[in-house]
């Protein structure tokens, strides 16, 4: 499934200032796949747990597989 990208988004390259609670974006091929919740990150891995939009369920997401994106509040 593809989702639509949210405007008003930021790439992260540093995922060390990422606040619990931030709603993120993994894209492939600029192709939105998973959007959710920020819970839990490991900057050193370049990973971060969401929880998927809709889904409810946690999800694993690696920099280095997906570019991910910060979508900014109020737009």
């Amino acid at each position: 499934m593809t989702l639509e990208a949210e405007a008003g988004t930021i790439r992260l390259q540093d995922l060390s200032g990422l606040r619990t609670g931030a709603h993120i974006e993994a894209r492939d091929l600029n192709s939105v796949r998973y959007r959710g919740e920020g819970v839990d990150t490991a900057p050193g891995l370049g990973i971060v747990w969401v929880r998927e939009a809709g889904h409810g369920t946690r999800k694993i997401l690696d920099q280095h597989e997906f570019s991910l994106w910060l979508v900014q509040p109020g737009c």
